[in-house]
């Protein structure tokens, strides 16, 4: 069966980019990955869909899709990685007189005004992309293949601690398939039990403490109790030790 595109481009436009190309331009470092991304995004925005109800050439195209998307997010988050990196390593240069403190809030106001500001999209997700980006780039937090296609959902991986996320991957939940609403539903699960363990932990605390107090008063008592008796005994020793000393005086 031949194959008809809707809103077809003219022969002109360019050829979706591969995944592993993207990654290319993801992963480089001597600027080439300007020109890339610049193309991923034309191409999104040109994006053409085939004509076919064959069940093969769907699944094909839209895995296709699927995967450029996640590489797309990340090509961003990168982006506003180096953005962000370029006005601190510019402010540490030319405002080094300036607290570590004065330096931050200074870059934060540059990377609002010069990059946040001007984005297609808002703060929010900037600050999402750029997360998602850091944990896999520098912290090496995420792998790549772990990722799942969705920012959102990605980033929800970012927010699990360590063990949590060692025991969202025993449960299935990292990967290209997570979903947000089962990594919400994961952390607000094991943060509950937390919280929980946490009350009974200061419960156990709270009686253990009482506990304490009152064995401290007892044993202050025995011991006034010792004191006194101790006392008693020595005075009643030294009374019958001075009493035949008496009588021989006599």
């Amino acid at each position: 069966m031949a194959l008809r595109r809707t809103n077809a481009a003219t022969s002109n436009s360019p050829r979706p980019l591969s995944a592993a190309a993207i990654r290319r331009a993801v992963e480089a470092e001597d600027g080439s990955d300007q020109v890339l991304v610049a193309d991923v995004r034309s191409t999104a925005l040109a994006t053409t869909v085939m004509s076919t109800e064959d069940p093969d050439v769907i699944i094909r195209e839209v895995s296709s899709l699927w995967n450029q998307a996640q590489r797309t997010f990340l090509a961003i988050g990168k982006y506003l990685l180096q953005a962000r990196h370029g006005i601190e390593r510019r402010l540490a240069a030319e405002a080094a007189n300036m607290t570590d403190g004065e330096r931050r809030v200074l870059a934060h106001r540059d990377y609002r005004t010069t990059i946040l500001e001007r984005l297609p999209f808002g703060s929010k997700v900037a600050h999402q992309l750029e997360t998602v980006a850091r944990a896999v780039f520098e912290a090496r937090r995420l792998d790549v293949e772990e990722l799942p296609s969705s920012y959102s959902v990605a980033y929800q991986l970012t927010t699990l601690t360590e063990d949590e996320f060692e025991a969202a991957r025993a449960e299935g939940l990292v990967g290209p398939g997570a979903r947000r609403e089962a990594l919400i539903d994961f952390k607000r699960r094991r943060r509950a039990a937390r919280l929980d363990r946490m009350s009974e932990l200061r419960a156990r605390k709270t009686r253990l403490v009482a506990s304490i107090e009152r064995m401290q008063r007892e044993l202050e008592a025995i011991e006034a109790e010792l004191g006194e008796r101790g006392k008693r005994f020595i005075e009643a020793r030294d009374t019958r030790t001075e009493a035949p000393s008496s009588s021989v005086e006599t």
